[in-house]
């Protein structure tokens, strides 16, 4: 009987170890020449913080007002990740509320969520300084309950003695959130996100495209967005990654090919031959 560990010194290595974990139960996924590693090389250096997951921006604002909403009313008290896995899915049912429906997540398992929000975007928010501590959302968790609770300040008002895990400069939600939540950003979300970008990222393709201030046309590859204010070394490292992802892809194609060959299929044969000769 076979088994596995890890540390847990931070969400990012747990969810690698979970990936792992569950890699080994898909017989079809392969990776033997350690490919995967140079796909996420290429997506950490122009999108740094970013996966093809986190699709709506405002999840980068979700996150921290509900985690440290729960920093300021349950200091002290255990059971923090329960209370903010209930606030995630009370937040999918608002935005669905709202007609909101592109990007939600959750929007079709909804209570029967198992990655919430903030699993998905946990380490991007450390890498873009959102999220000040380092450590896992059950790190997080502990160290909320360890916390010395409520106190009362020299004006009467009630705090927490726990030091916050985020940026001090997070602007505040809406009133009514997060009953009327919606995915548009308020000018000033825009704003903050794109100042932690440039403060974190700078350098890179996500930093260039947040200056941006008007919109471009959407398209599935970032090579082919018209980018002239791109430095030489941006240019360099988006056609490196173009010839990468194109490179793979006829692999992809010609390991289709050859697997229908095998199979003797005359259909799938000649279909992957023809994608096999628009790719070359």
């Amino acid at each position: 009987m076979s088994s596995l560990t890890w540390l847990d010194f931070s969400d990012a290595e747990r969810k690698r170890a979970l990936a792992v974990v569950e890699l080994l139960g898909r017989s079809e996924t392969r990776d033997e020449l350690g490919l995967g590693a140079i796909r996420d090389a290429f997506a950490e250096a122009m999108f740094p913080g970013m996966s093809t997951v986190q699709r709506r921006a405002r999840y980068f604002l979700f996150v921290p007002w509900t985690f440290r909403d729960i920093e300021r009313r349950f200091s002290g008290r255990p059971g923090a990740l329960e209370r903010a896995r209930r606030q995630e899915l009370l937040l999918i049912e608002a935005l669905l509320g709202a007609g909101e429906s592109d990007g939600v997540i959750g929007g079709r398992a909804r209570k029967d969520l198992r990655q919430v929000s903030s699993m998905i975007y946990w380490s991007g928010l450390e890498r873009w300084g959102i999220r000040r501590v380092s450590g896992s959302r059950e790190q997080w968790s502990r160290s909320l309950a360890r916390s010395r609770g409520a106190a009362v300040d020299d004006d009467g008002q009630l705090v927490s003695t726990l030091g916050s895990w985020w940026h001090s400069g997070l602007p505040e939600p809406p009133d009514d959130w997060p009953e009327t939540a919606t995915l548009e950003l308020r000018e000033d979300d825009a704003e903050y996100l794109r100042e932690r970008i440039r403060a974190r990222c700078a350098g890179s393709l996500l930093a260039t495209l947040a200056e941006r201030r008007t919109p471009w046309t959407e398209v599935a590859f970032a090579w082919q967005l018209e980018m002239p204010d791109l430095s030489n070394g941006q240019r360099r490292l988006r056609d490196h990654a173009q010839r990468f992802s194109e490179t793979m892809h006829g692999a992809a194609l010609l390991y289709n090919h050859e697997l229908a060959r095998a199979h003797e299929n005359d259909e799938r044969i000649e279909h992957y031959r023809g994608l096999l000769d628009g790719w070359v």
